[in-house]
């Protein structure tokens, strides 16, 4: 408690009059996070990825994963050492030939409601070629999806894909990464169980990670896997 009233202190005085922390110690693991988001009225879960020891950074990073796992709200994982600015791209990152009816579309667009920045949908590939969402039929439903926010489309080719996505979103001052994660289907190519991992290891912007199911409060099927 002493330490969390130390973080509090170090913080208000970098936010507005207006916001309140309130903190709380809990007997809950970290693989029952929905019950806190619950209790707490949260609409997402911020945390850091890396500490100051590669013990510390091992610790932070499986519990981002467990806490990724675990969640039915948006996950945004921070980097250690970035300055912290607003937001002002989210770059969308998937292989938009997939598709699945599990997209958590009311999650996702309220998500893009609450940050009102631009969206660029990054396409990753092994192969060299221009991606355009009219040209593949898997892709209209999420092209419709994110309609209203005026989306832009880029198609890059990279065998990393994790390496390619943090490659491009360097490229963008004060973007966020935002990927939806699932074992099959949409995105099925990327985020299986090793990509978020990556994302989450070695990401110099906030990485923002979206499960693929409509929210559930209390989710019984991994969805990641570390």
């Amino acid at each position: 408690m002493q330490a969390l009233t130390e973080q509090t202190n170090s913080l208000q005085g970098q936010l507005p009059v207006d916001i309140t922390i309130n903190y709380r110690t809990d007997t809950n693991l970290l693989n029952e996070i929905s019950i806190v988001a619950i209790e707490e009225s949260a609409i997402m879960i911020v945390m850091g990825t890396t500490g100051k020891s590669k013990l510390e950074e091992m610790v932070a990073g499986s519990s981002a994963m467990l806490v990724c796992k675990n969640s039915y709200l948006p996950v945004v994982l921070v980097p250690d050492g970035i300055a912290l600015e607003p937001i002002n791209n989210i770059l969308l990152a998937g292989d938009m030939k997939e598709t699945d009816e599990t997209l958590p579309t009311e999650q996702l667009t309220n998500l893009l409601e609450l940050f009102n920045v631009p969206v660029s949908v990054l396409h990753v590939e092994k192969e060299e070629g221009d991606f355009s969402p009219s040209g593949v039929p898997e892709a209209l439903r999420l092209n419709k999806l994110l309609q209203p926010f005026n989306p832009t489309y880029q198609s890059i080719k990279n065998d990393d894909t994790a390496r390619g996505i943090l490659d491009a979103a360097k490229q963008q001052p004060a973007t966020a990464v935002l990927v939806i994660a699932k074992h099959y289907g949409f995105l099925s190519g990327l985020f299986h169980q090793s990509i978020t991992k990556q994302l989450a290891s070695n990401t110099t912007v906030p990485l923002i990670v979206l499960q693929t199911k409509e929210a559930e409060p209390f989710p019984e099927i991994p969805l990641l896997e570390i």
